[in-house]
């Protein structure tokens, strides 16, 4: 459906100027009007069952697109008698439609609602484990099957998670989800359910890679020239402070995404495998990630981090969550959490999430005790829906660090969402990030993405000074230490990496 809305307007627009062109020579317009209509019927109908709330569609989608109708109509008024410059405004209307507004009209609805994932749609937290027969003959109707969710915990005293099953409903079902989650309740065999919800990554948010002002004479790394981040969390400052302070333990920050290219030229120095099958990645998101926090730095190519070239007490790892088209499920995410607690890691960066329709997060929440119960913290991106992050997971489940974006002046990115009604929360740079690449290449990107793994890397050298840092310490240590942003109420405090290590003393 968000196909048929993305180009039935295109369509209703294209039309208004075939009208305006006909009218102004005074030639029939029935066909037109008939073109017009059909066009109009598309964009209404892909704007009604397109995912998202009607609230959204009202308040947001549907005033930008009367908006730029509007503005389109008064273009065509003026130049629609001139053949040359109606020529030229068709042709440069196809191009920005082409190259940059469909992007905006595909990507209108995506992640506004939450989706049931097909391999199994819900998470239970079960009474008993005797009751497993119990639920299969009550939903038998609904051909469905039932697994323990996660079979693969170490430590199963750590939290409920043990407690937890997967329930797959048969293909034919998929439309009584709701009534199945009702039987699940009044059947009396559980505590919890919840949906499991899908989890896609929108298509990444380009950068400029622009230059910038760069105070860059403590580091050689020659495209720290691109990143205005070095200068803004005084990055040399920050070096100088890690001089200062003595490393106890070794510590893995743990990237949870769609893979890294372990071969990266400026990766495999700080890099270490947890499994070689995670040590690819199709997409470049996680790829992009894992350098924000952890790229070799100082060592005459690529880019700076937190990581200095002979650093031997912080390492990258990857844990592969996401497929290479960025999708993956709730269910699949909180395994990666636990596969990253049970090989070592004590940082977690998660820069994904989705809405959430459910009305707790419990089965986010036994994951996040999980890791914290290991001494794990997990920082997570706030989403870029430039909404309130409260409605997103795991963005909005208690215990994490949240992480909304900014720009090079020190604003709310236009598309992060805002982080007021969160109780951890913190602002990194998000806008015109250059990172690393598949291929060891470097691209720059756009998003909260962007900014959780500079969180990520930055605790991951508190935690290599002090073991024993807990979230919430941490947290506290970011908000003392931070800057103000022109609205900290909608972002949290900016970072600044010296102040936060300073303080570990």
């Amino acid at each position: 459906m968000e196909n048929l809305y993305s180009y039935g307007y295109v369509a209703v627009l294209f039309s208004v100027i075939l009208w305006d062109y006909h009218d102004s020579r005074d030639k029939p317009v029935g066909v037109v009007k008939i073109l017009l209509s059909l066009s109009i019927l598309a964009y209404l109908a892909g704007v009604i069952f397109s995912h998202g709330t009607i609230f959204y569609k009202i308040t947001r989608i549907l005033p930008r697109d009367v908006i730029v109708l509007l503005l389109i109509i008064v273009l065509s008024h003026f130049v629609i008698r001139n053949k040359i410059a109606t020529a030229l405004m068709m042709v440069c209307m196809f191009a920005v439609l082409k190259f940059y507004y469909m992007d905006v009209l595909q990507t209108s609805f995506v992640s506004q609602k939450a989706e049931l994932f097909a391999q199994g749609e819900f998470l239970f937290d079960i009474k008993d484990d005797k009751m497993v027969s119990r639920i299969k003959e009550l939903l038998a109707e609904y051909d469905v099957t039932v697994k323990k969710a996660f079979p693969e915990l170490k430590n199963r005293a750590a939290s409920e998670l043990d407690d937890y099953y997967l329930l797959d409903i048969g293909n034919k079902f998929a439309d009584e989800a709701d009534e199945i989650m009702e039987k699940l309740y009044a059947s009396d065999t559980i505590d919890w359910v919840e949906r499991n919800e899908v989890i896609q990554l929108g298509k990444p948010l380009k950068g400029k890679g622009a230059k910038y002002d760069v105070s860059k004479n403590c580091v050689n790394d020659p495209l720290v020239s691109r990143q205005w981040a070095f200068s803004a969390m005084q990055m040399c400052n920050f070096f100088k402070a890690m001089k200062k302070n003595k490393f106890k333990k070794r510590v893995k920050v743990a990237i949870l995404d769609t893979g890294v290219d372990a071969e990266h030229e400026d990766l495999k120095g700080s890099f270490i495998s947890t499994d070689k099958t995670f040590d690819k990645d199709g997409m470049g998101h996680g790829t992009h990630c894992a350098g924000i926090a952890g790229a070799v730095t100082n060592n005459r190519g690529g880019i700076a981090s937190f990581f200095p070239g002979k650093n031997k007490y912080v390492r990258i790892t990857s844990i592969k969550v996401l497929q290479d088209n960025g999708g993956g499920s709730q269910h699949g995410i909180i395994r990666g959490v636990i596969k990253a607690v049970d090989t070592g890691a004590k940082v977690l960066s998660l820069s994904l999430g989705g809405p959430s329709d459910d009305l707790g997060q419990k089965a986010w929440e036994e994951a996040v005790k999980y890791a914290a119960n290991a001494g794990a913290i997990i920082v997570v991106a706030a989403g870029n829906e430039n909404d309130n992050a409260k409605n997103y997971a795991p963005a909005g489940v208690k215990g994490v660090i949240a992480v909304s974006a900014v720009d090079k002046d020190i604003n709310k990115a236009d598309f992060s969402n805002y982080v007021n009604d969160l109780d951890m929360a913190v602002a990194a740079p998000g806008v015109d990030i250059t990172s690393t690449f598949p291929g060891s290449e470097y691209r720059s990107f756009n998003g909260t993405s962007m900014a959780a793994p500079h969180v990520a890397g930055l605790i991951g050298i508190m935690k290599a000074i002090k073991p024993n840092l807990t979230t919430g310490q941490a947290f506290k240590i970011l908000k003392r230490t931070g800057l103000d942003t022109v609205d900290p109420e909608k972002t949290g405090k900016f970072i600044q990496p010296a102040k936060a290590i300073a303080a570990l003393r």
